[in-house]
C-alpha cells in the first residue's frame, strides 16, 4: 500500500509499506546468496556460457554448436577442455569478434560472469 504526501519543499513522496515476513525472508536469502558467491570460485563453462547467453548474444544454442561452427575441430571430434584450450587464442577471438556481441573472448566470458554473478545473487528472490 502507498499513501501520497508532500514535503515542505513541495515535492511528491511515496510511502511504502513493507511485509515484515516477507522482507525479512528476502533479506536473508539475499545474505544468504551473496555468502555463497563471496570467495574464489572455479565456474564450469556451462554455467557461465549458458544457452540463454548464447542467445543473447549470438545466433548460437548451445556453447558446443559456437565451437563446432567455428570450424577449429575436426568434424565428429569430441568437444573437450584439452581440444578447446588447444585452439589458438588470436583465432578464437577473432571467431568470437565475428559471431557475438563481443570483441574477445575474455570480454565474453567477464559479461558471462558478471550475468552468473546476478543469476546466484538474485536466485530465490
Amino acid at each position: 500500500m502507498y499513501s501520497r504526501e508532500r514535503s515542505h519543499f513541495g515535492d511528491m513522496r511515496i510511502g511504502i509499506r513493507v511485509d515484515d515476513a516477507d522482507f525479512r525472508r528476502k533479506i536473508d536469502r539475499l545474505k544468504k546468496n551473496l555468502e555463497a558467491i563471496g570467495g574464489r570460485h572455479r565456474v564450469p563453462l556451462e554455467d557461465l556460457i549458458t544457452p540463454e547467453f548464447l542467445k543473447e548474444h549470438s545466433k548460437y544454442q548451445s556453447f558446443e554448436e559456437l565451437v563446432r561452427a567455428s570450424g577449429l575441430l575436426g568434424g565428429e571430434e569430441a568437444l573437450t577442455t584439452e581440444k578447446f584450450e588447444s585452439i589458438p587464442n588470436d583465432i578464437w577471438d577473432d571467431w568470437i569478434r565475428r559471431v557475438t556481441d563481443f570483441s574477445t573472448w575474455k570480454a565474453m566470458t567477464d559479461s558471462a560472469s558478471v550475468a552468473y554473478i546476478k543469476r546466484k545473487v538474485n536466485d530465490g528472490l
